[in-house]
């Protein structure tokens, strides 16, 4: 039986980018629903989950999602140039989509000027992306990216854009051109803003007691979590109540560490996670393989944004936050403490 047309279809290549576009793109009284697979839903945000397999693998997997008639679509791409976003590319164009790659995200400090992608005004090679110990991008320039990859084509087009009114201009250059738009989080919610407008989720305060983990090795991530006041709780159980504050990381590695090596923690995490939530009130999640492997095949339905790319959901009774690891500033989850109530 065919599925019916989407509205809106956007993929992601990862479980927190997922998290992020449905955050964007809900609306009051609209949850945007995230999953990993397509379905009767008419916005949907799919992970697509592709970020650690092979290029075959997700040039496949891409065109299975995008291959159903769809109003608008998109995909996002990590903020970084992690990943097999060229043969993601590669695949919408196999489908006869034209493509406009938009790597900006202002909110969140990413930026695009003459081809080359900023961190925090830093080349993206030389920020804490750059040094990734699985998946660091061989260039700042998208570009050179897929050029290495094979995947220049005539239809896929670089683009700049340094602020919000640039990227808005973009994205409606986007809309009027018939492209489809690959980029972060910034770019995607400017693109859904054209359809859906401006309103945003109410957001209520995090409540206490909020639960941290960490499973993320970026740099930007360790250093938010070191700025927590918060009892340490154990990866390996017996779990007790940890008071207002909780953290649950894994430790900082003193050796390279292999793909598998970074899978069999995020899950070693997520079974320690199931345990120690039940004393947590919010719980908030850190690095894309955690998250994944903590919600599994769960279905989400996204309420909105705390903070520039990080999203708030419902889970059960508690209220679920997801953070990418390279997102955000040292103080980001201080300021989710001082935010909190309870």
């Amino acid at each position: 039986m065919a599925q019916p047309p989407a509205t809106l279809l956007v993929t992601a290549d990862d479980r927190t980018g997922a998290l992020e576009i449905g955050g964007v793109l809900a609306r009051n009284d609209n949850p945007m629903l995230v999953c990993n697979a397509t379905g009767e839903a008419t916005r949907t945000v799919v992970d697509i989950g592709t970020r650690h397999l092979s290029q075959h693998t997700a040039f496949e997997r891409m065109r299975l999602a995008h291959d159903r008639e769809a109003e608008f679509r998109a995909h996002k791409m990590d903020s970084g140039l992690r990943g097999n976003w060229p043969h993601e590319v590669h695949a919408l164009q196999s489908l006869g989509f034209k493509v406009a790659v938009i790597p900006s995200f202002p909110d969140a400090g990413r930026r695009c000027n003459d081809g080359i992608v900023y961190i925090d005004d830093v080349p993206l090679l030389q920020s804490p992306f750059g040094s990734d110990p699985l998946t660091a991008p061989c260039s700042s320039r998208p570009l050179e990216i897929l050029d290495s990859a094979g995947c220049s084509f005539s239809e896929v087009e670089i683009w700049d854009a340094n602020t919000n009114d640039e990227l808005s201009q973009q994205v409606l250059r986007c809309h009027q051109e018939g492209r489809i738009p690959v980029g972060p989080t910034g770019a995607i919610d400017a693109y859904g803003q054209i359809f859906l407008g401006s309103d945003r989720y109410d957001m209520a305060m995090l409540q206490k007691p909020i639960l941290f983990v960490c499973g993320s090795l970026n740099s930007v991530s360790r250093r938010q979590i070191e700025e927590l006041e918060a009892t340490s709780v154990p990866l390996e159980g017996p779990h007790q109540e940890f008071g207002a504050i909780g953290l649950l990381a894994t430790p900082t590695p003193t050796r390279s560490i292999s793909l598998d090596d970074a899978r069999t923690m995020a899950r070693k995490l997520a079974e320690a996670t199931r345990e120690a939530q039940r004393f947590a009130s919010s719980l908030v999640v850190i690095g894309g393989d955690t998250v994944a492997a903590f919600l599994e095949n769960q279905r989400m339905s996204v309420l909105g944004c705390i903070d520039p790319g990080i999203p708030i959901a419902r889970l059960g009774s508690k209220l679920f936050v997801s953070k990418g690891g390279g997102i955000g500033h040292s103080n980001t989850l201080v300021q989710m403490v001082q935010n909190a109530v309870g």
